[in-house]
C-alpha cells in the first residue's frame, strides 16, 4: 500500500485540509448509517438523519430502528432533549449528554459527534504517541488512512481506524473501527454530506 510520502500527502497536510474546509462550514446535514458487529456475528444497525449547526447544535432524526424518535442537543444549556415518539409530541425528556440513554455501544456522547470533533479525533489518530504509521491511500476522489491509535472515546484501547475522506469536500465520509487483531466492531457512513444550507436556528427547538 503506498505510503504518505511516496504519495507527496504528508499527514499534516491532509489535517490541515481537513481543518480549513471545516472552517468554512456553517452547517450541514447527512444520512448517517451506523453498523456495530457483536462477538457473536451479529449486527445492529442505525440509520439516522443528522443536523449541525455552529457553534454547537444538533438534532438527530431517527429513521431505523427507532422511526420518529429525536434528539436536540445545544451547547447553550448543555441539555439533550429526547421525544421518543413522533405521534406523542409532547412527551419529551430533558437529559444529560452522559446519559445511558443516549450514549451509543461506542461510548460516545451526543456532544461528541460533529465533524469537526471527527476531525479532531482524526488529528490525535494520526500524531499518535503509540508510534503507529499511518498507511495514506490516494484516489481521484478520496483519501484513505489506516491507523493503529488510542481509541476515541476508550482510552485503555487501542483500535485499528480506517478514515475516508472525500476529496471534493475534503471532510470525512466514513469510519470504519476495528481491534488491534483485526475484528470489525464498527462502521459509520456519512451520506449525502451537504454543507452551508442556511439551516434555521428553531430547526434545533420542539
Amino acid at each position: 500500500m503506498p505510503c504518505a510520502v511516496a504519495l507527496g500527502l504528508a499527514p499534516a497536510e491532509i489535517l490541515q485540509k481537513m481543518q480549513e474546509s471545516y472552517a468554512e462550514v456553517k452547517d450541514y446535514r447527512t444520512d448517517v448509517l451506523v453498523r456495530h458487529h457483536e462477538e457473536g456475528g451479529s449486527v445492529s444497525v442505525l440509520r439516522f438523519k443528522y443536523t449541525f449547526k455552529k457553534p454547537e447544535m444538533i438534532r438527530l432524526d431517527f429513521q431505523s430502528p427507532h422511526k420518529g424518535l429525536v434528539i436536540i442537543y445545544s451547547e447553550q444549556n448543555g441539555k439533550a432533549v429526547v421525544r421518543p415518539f413522533s405521534w406523542a409530541p409532547f412527551v419529551r425528556f430533558h437529559l444529560s449528554p452522559e446519559s445511558d440513554f443516549i450514549i451509543g455501544f461506542s461510548g460516545q456522547r451526543i456532544d461528541q459527534t460533529d465533524m469537526g470533533q471527527l476531525i479532531e479525533n482524526i488529528g490525535k489518530s494520526l500524531f499518535t504517541e503509540r508510534g503507529n504509521k499511518p498507511v495514506i491511500e490516494n484516489s481521484e476522489t478520496a483519501i484513505e488512512i489506516r491507523v493503529m491509535a488510542e481509541d476515541h472515546f476508550h482510552r485503555d484501547r487501542t483500535t485499528l481506524y480506517r478514515f475516508v475522506i472525500d476529496k471534493t469536500l475534503w471532510l470525512p465520509v466514513a469510519v470504519d473501527e476495528r481491534t488491534p487483531d483485526r475484528m470489525l466492531k464498527r462502521e459509520i457512513r456519512f451520506q449525502d454530506l451537504q454543507i452551508n444550507l442556511g439551516i434555521a436556528d428553531s430547526f434545533f427547538r420542539f
